[in-house]
Parts: C-alpha cells; sequence; structure tokens
C-alpha cells in the first residue's frame, strides 16, 4: 500500500538516469482497488474506504466492509428491513440473494463485527477475506445487473436501427 500518501512502510523507486530519469519500478506496488462496476456512490466509498486502509489498520477495513455490505444490500432491496442478520435471512428465503451468497454476507456481517468488538486485533487476511467477499455479493446484486440491462440497450438499438 505504499503508493498512499499515509503510508509509513518502506518503498524502493528504481530509476534509470541517461537524458532524463525514467521510473523503472516501484516495489512493493501499491495496491489499485478492484471495484465492482455500478455501485451506488456511497457505497462505493465505504468500500474504497475500506481498501484504502487495509494494510495499515486492518480492523477498521472489516468494518469498511461490513458497512458498505449492509448499506449496499438497503439501497438495493429497500423493501427489506430490519437488521442485517433478519434482512439477510430473508433476502435468502425470498429468492433475491442464493444460499451461497447469503453465506458470504452472514461472513461479512459476522467478521465485520469481530473488527468492531472483538479483543483480538483483525488480520490483514481476515479483513481481505471480507473484501472479497463483499465484492462477490456487489457484483451479483449491482454489477451483474446493469451488465445485462445494457446489454439489453444495446440489443434493442440494433434492432431498431435494423428496422429503419
Amino acid at each position: 500500500m505504499c503508493g498512499n500518501p499515509e503510508c509509513t512502510f518502506p518503498a524502493v523507486a528504481v530509476a534509470q538516469a541517461l537524458d532524463r530519469v525514467h521510473l523503472r519500478g516501484f516495489y512493493p506496488t501499491p495496491h489499485e482497488p478492484d471495484l465492482p462496476d455500478h455501485m451506488p456512490e456511497n457505497v462505493e466509498h465505504y468500500y474504497l474506504q475500506a481498501e484504502s486502509i487495509l494494510q495499515q489498520h486492518a480492523d477498521a477495513a472489516g468494518a469498511m466492509y461490513r458497512k458498505a455490505l449492509d448499506v449496499g444490500l438497503k439501497i438495493r432491496f429497500p423493501e427489506i428491513e430490519g437488521l442485517l442478520a433478519s434482512r439477510l435471512k430473508k433476502l435468502v428465503n425470498q429468492g433475491l440473494l442464493t444460499e451461497e451468497l447469503g453465506d458470504f454476507s452472514h461472513h461479512v456481517r459476522l467478521g465485520g463485527n469481530d473488527a468492531v468488538h472483538d479483543e483480538d486485533p483483525f488480520t490483514v487476511n481476515e479483513a481481505k477475506e471480507l473484501g472479497f467477499l463483499t465484492k462477490m455479493v456487489m457484483t451479483y446484486i449491482y454489477t451483474l445487473p446493469e451488465m445485462i440491462r445494457l446489454r439489453q440497450e444495446r440489443v434493442d438499438a440494433e434492432k431498431a436501427a435494423a428496422e429503419e
């Protein structure tokens, strides 16, 4: 994460100087978040917060992945009310989430709770796992439906153009 201005870990830049300096490498490579497409702005904000602090503050990252999941589900399914645990059960029971994605979501919920409430420090690997699971759920509820919608728009536009 040493591409982050707040990073306190050492980093090495490899440069070559001939007529001017050319950066040839940077170690470790800065972490570029792999953000699911089409998430609402505030969900993206929470997800990116988690990604940006993952290496230095795994506990906080775990909590932010949970928040991204919670807010993302609230926005996508506003009709499903209650605490996150009960909403997840309803989403699975109504077929809005698969059982596997429900399990992923419960894991993020419980892991995020541990990150906030457990006495033991949350590890970077635990936070990375929550990030991966959050990404899978957000991909399912935001990225894939929007990809399908955009594809259908293209097909409809092509059909309309062919009929003219």
